[in-house]
């Protein structure tokens, strides 16, 4: 069982490591995007993709913590 949580833990880190490539990326994407409107919404996404990160990292420290 324990075994099982730590491989969940780590596709967790590691779901969460791939999002915040993608986020980067995002981010390298909106810098070259002259379009106003289109360049507003990317920003958007990339500030909610920003907070579901910090929620998925946190959520996993709390989980991490109760074992």
């Amino acid at each position: 069982m324990a075994e099982l949580k730590d491989t969940a833990a780590r596709d967790v880190e590691a779901g969460i490591g791939r999002l915040q490539d993608e986020i980067m990326a995002l981010g390298r994407l909106i810098g070259g995007v002259t379009d106003s409107p289109l360049r507003a919404a990317l920003v958007r996404l990339e500030g909610n993709l920003l907070n579901i990160g910090m929620r998925l990292d946190r959520d996993c420290m709390r989980l991490a913590k109760e074992g």
